[in-house]
């Protein structure tokens, strides 16, 4: 889809230069950091040869909505694919998983979380959307998780599809997420039609908005 900007709130006022320059400089060794690190990533043909020589078959993945039982396996993966991306660090399963059994025992009904479960391994990623918080969008990507070898390969890509098609489902009509904007998966939120958010000085932190769910649904349905 093309891309386009849309208006958001500010996110980081600065009092003086001194925390604009020291902001900037943080982000760019955290820009730097993740690109390297996103250049060691596998590729989307490693992936499939490694998913191949272990007899996988990503024809049998399922998307499913979670349930309370799914939280152990739902904590698992969120763990193991944060810690992909940050060198490492992040909650342990435990701490997640009671994140997870809070979230799903007060969701309210707007909120869902489609998971992603491939025959004989079980789950491999989750995509968990709610009402917006920002007055501009209805629905809100609030996180999306995949396995590190599950990625490029065209997963990613059928769950948020998914769940643009339940929010439309629920007659919320646009969505938007947060994420950073040294994030690699930006380039794949644009690729899908995502566009940039940007508060009033015209700076982006990460937000993307989808102001039509239809045209990614049309999307999703020609490709």
């Amino acid at each position: 889809g093309s891309l386009g900007r849309g208006r958001c709130e500010s996110v980081f006022e600065p009092r003086n230069n001194a925390p604009v320059r020291q902001t900037e400089m943080r982000s760019a060794r955290v820009a730097v950091l993740r690109f390297l690190h996103e250049v060691r990533a596998p590729s989307a043909e490693a992936n499939l040869r490694r998913l191949q020589r272990r007899g996988e078959n990503l024809d049998t993945i399922v998307l499913r909505d979670a349930s309370l039982g799914d939280v152990p396996e739902v904590a698992r993966v969120h763990v193991a694919a944060f810690r992909s991306a940050h060198r490492g660090r992040g909650p342990s399963e435990s701490i997640r998983a009671a994140q997870w059994e809070s979230k799903f025992r007060n969701a309210t009904p707007e909120t869902f979380c489609l998971v992603a479960e491939l025959e004989g391994r079980g789950l491999i990623g989750f995509v968990h959307c709610h009402a917006a918080d920002f007055r501009d969008y209805q629905g809100q990507l609030e996180k999306i998780y995949l396995l590190r070898e599950y990625r490029r390969v065209g997963i990613g890509r059928r769950l948020i599809c998914a769940a643009a098609a339940r929010l439309l489902s629920a007659e919320m009509k646009s969505m938007m997420l947060f994420s950073q904007a040294e994030n690699p998966a930006c380039y794949f939120f644009e690729a899908l039609g995502g566009q940039r958010i940007v508060n009033e000085r015209g700076e982006f932190h990460g937000a993307f908005g989808w102001p039509d769910l239809t045209v990614l649904a049309d999307h999703c349905k020609s490709s």
